[in-house]
């Protein structure tokens, strides 16, 4: 316990030292102060005990006005937060959407590239033979555009040379 007679306290604010010091010219300094000084900032009790000063020399409907206002403060902080927090998880939901869709999409359109391969592979072996390994090669190399390209030109090919010939000059 600290007794203290607060007129005798003289210490200025550049002057304190200990938390006691800090304390005591709190309580004397209290009534004339509107917000905490920067060298007493070190008691974050300070900031709650100058509300409730600041409150004290209040009449009932200004306290009634102010602990509504500090609801409303409190309610648009918490629909903030809300939002938030919603506008982050919609933004994933709908990046998860958006990757899934473009894996189905990429996934169908390799699955319809090499359902293509396979077909002209067939009609290439039923026309020529077995195919050589690097004829197969460039063929299951080829990309979308160029089985495109690829596919109208098959049926110019008398040999299976002409088809390796006609691979390696457009796509090798």
């Amino acid at each position: 316990m600290v007794f203290v007679e607060l007129p005798k306290f003289n210490k200025q604010l550049e002057e304190l030292e200990s938390v006691i010091d800090k304390w005591i010219y709190f309580i004397k300094e209290a009534p004339s102060l509107e917000i905490i000084p920067d060298n007493l900032r070190e008691i974050p009790q300070l900031e709650k005990a100058l509300t409730i000063a600041n409150q004290a020399g209040l009449s009932v409907s200004e306290l009634e006005k102010l602990r509504k206002q500090e609801m409303v403060l409190e309610d648009t902080r918490g629909a903030l937060s809300l939002a938030q927090r919603e506008g982050i998880e919609q933004g994933i939901i709908q990046g998860i959407e958006q990757g899934i869709i473009q894996g189905i999409e990429q996934g169908i359109m390799q699955g319809r590239v090499q359902g293509e391969k396979r077909v002209i592979l067939r009609q290439l072996e039923r026309r020529f033979g077995k195919l050589t390994s690097n004829i197969m090669a460039l063929i299951e190399a080829l990309t979308n555009q160029e089985l495109e390209r690829f596919s109208e030109a098959i049926w110019d090919f008398q040999t299976s040379e002409d088809l390796l010939n006609w691979l390696q000059q457009n796509f090798n």
